[in-house]
């Protein structure tokens, strides 16, 4: 459920700032680097636990809505740099304080989306506004 809720207050913000294509293939790329470093994690400790869920590509549009915010100077309409980090920080805190929480995933995609938000949103932000600045 914690899931459906950040996608639906993160999903909608995310998705205006990017567009729907963006938004999906950060979305599923940050997922697929959540699943990664999941697998990956789980094999160097031995643990052969089953890991499922969207909570990767959830923290991943966390990862992009930081580069949006970092490219408008910390700000973009209802959200703040304050408040993104803020739920990051919660949400990272009772994943590595609850049990059966799959927090390399949740790191994993918040890279991802970082990585990805920063490629597909960020740099050709920086690129349209350097060649058109402002009068």
């Amino acid at each position: 459920m914690n899931n459906m809720v950040l996608l639906f207050f993160l999903g909608r913000e995310a998705e205006r700032a990017a567009g729907h294509v963006r938004y999906l293939f950060i979305y599923l790329l940050a997922g697929l680097t959540g699943s990664t470093a999941s697998y990956f994690t789980m094999i160097h400790s031995g643990n052969e636990a089953v890991a499922a869920g969207a909570s990767g590509a959830i923290f991943g549009i966390m990862g992009l809505l930081a580069i949006v915010l970092l490219v408008h100077k910390g700000h973009y309409e209802r959200f703040t740099m304050k408040r993104l980090i803020l739920m990051v920080a919660l949400s990272l805190y009772f994943g590595f304080t609850s049990g059966g929480i799959d927090n390399a995933g949740h790191v994993g995609g918040l890279c991802g989306g970082l990585v990805f938000g920063f490629l597909l949103y960020g740099l050709p932000f920086i690129i349209r506004t350097s060649c058109n600045p402002p009068e």
